[in-house]
């Protein structure tokens, strides 16, 4: 997690205002993961790689640069159709997601 991007959105916007947007951020990055994981057991590259990159650009504007980075990753995987290589990406995606949202809970003072 990027402290300093998420010290800068509380300076920004102010302590609530930064609290109640992680706490949207939160939910719609969990709602990401939950389509993306739908869309991994049912095919389709293309909705895989709009998620993905949706998801990406969503957890690298609030400071969760490890998620966004491999979100990226899933959507360049896909793209280029190595199955081997997207299923080494898609495992380190299941261990990432799930850990980046629950900093993301902490950092806003919401416990799962």
């Amino acid at each position: 997690m990027d402290r300093r991007r998420l010290l800068s959105l509380c300076h920004d916007v102010g302590l609530r205002s930064a609290e109640a947007h992680l706490f949207a951020c939160a939910n719609e990055l969990g709602d990401a993961i939950m389509r993306i994981r739908g869309v991994h057991c049912n095919g389709g590259v293309t909705e895989m790689i709009a998620v993905a990159q949706e998801l990406s650009e969503g957890a690298g504007q609030i400071g969760l640069t490890t998620l966004a980075r491999v979100a990226r990753d899933v959507a360049v995987c896909a793209r280029s159709g190595d199955g081997v290589a997207f299923a080494a990406v898609w495992a380190r995606f299941e261990r990432i997601g799930d850990r980046s949202l629950r900093h993301l809970w902490r950092a806003s003072d919401i416990r799962l």
